[in-house]
């Protein structure tokens, strides 16, 4: 059975990550905030496993651990813009349209791209929602843990406390965009990786959390490295609870991390390959992806 491999210390990826990441990445253009697209990858950096150019490095690889299939990117950039967000209808940002993740990733010119949290699933939802500096909603609500990430690429994860009103949470907030310059924020979740510890899982969260389900998480490792992560589920893979989803993002060096929209609206888009969470089902179309883009023009 293959098995991923403990680290000691926090931050680091696997070995063959570790090894590519010998020489520093530059980024030759200045990506822009917003929705734009960016330059399209060049086709002779991908292998199956793997692109790398000036300014961005990736590999992919496949873990099959008690039952489950997992698919895990690792990432590391030149600068933070390359971290970056698309919707389905980036004109108009309220818009219900959705997209396949993969004709999105095309479009944006992304080299590997996740979805993200489906954030028009539910339009009146209360949520907080960024996508490149433009606000789409700024309402909290208690229940939900929220993901910043702001013009550093570094990850905040925002959790409430006790029996917080939907108000303190808003407060929290506030202060937490005082702090930072959020460029995307997100409503899923929940967290599952705090400052490089587990966190625990109430088993009340929405979205299953205790059924082997097939899962999506995006987690950072360090500064300007991250994962996508895709577990499969429904079929040969048996999918992952939360519990086993935050473990695994922490066995894989997260210093945070954070559980994306899963089932069948899970998967991975790396170059011409698409992994899905649920291998056997057709395309969900979704609002939105995260991606990362190369820097090279």
């Amino acid at each position: 059975m293959k098995r991923i491999f403990l680290f000691v210390l926090i931050g680091l990826c696997l070995p063959v990550f570790t090894a590519l990441s010998e020489t520093p990445l530059t980024a030759e253009n200045d990506l822009p905030w917003d929705l734009s697209p960016a330059p399209a990858p060049d086709p002779a950096g991908f292998s199956e496993t793997a692109y790398a150019d000036a300014s961005i490095r990736v590999t992919l690889e496949t873990v099959e651990e008690d039952g489950v299939i997992w698919r895990v990117a690792h990432v590391e950039i030149a600068s933070p813009a390359q971290l970056r967000t698309y919707t389905a209808s980036p004109e108009k940002l309220l818009s219900q349209r959705t997209a396949p993740v993969s004709k999105m990733a095309a479009a944006a010119g992304a080299v590997v791209a996740i979805n993200g949290d489906y954030y028009m699933n539910n339009p009146k939802e209360a949520s907080v929602e960024y996508r490149m500096g433009r606000k789409i909603r700024h309402k909290a609500y208690r229940e939900k843990d929220v993901l910043l990430i702001d013009d550093q690429g570094d990850f905040h994860l925002i959790r409430p406390e006790g029996r917080m009103t939907n108000a303190q949470q808003l407060a929290v907030l506030e202060e937490a965009f005082g702090k930072w310059h959020v460029m995307n924020a997100f409503t899923f979740g929940p967290a599952l990786v705090i400052d490089g510890a587990v966190q625990e899982i109430n088993p009340r969260y929405s979205y299953t959390p205790n059924r082997k389900d097939p899962r999506a998480a995006i987690g950072q490792t360090g500064k300007l490295r991250y994962v996508l992560v895709l577990a499969e589920g429904r079929g040969e893979s048996s999918g992952a609870t939360m519990v086993e989803l935050a473990d695994f993002m922490a066995r894989l060096g997260c210093l945070q991390a954070y559980n994306l929209d899963g089932g069948n609206s899970a998967q991975l888009v790396f170059g011409a390959q698409a992994f899905k969470g649920q291998p056997d089902a057709s395309d969900r179309g979704v609002n939105d992806i995260i991606y990362f883009a190369s820097a090279v023009q």
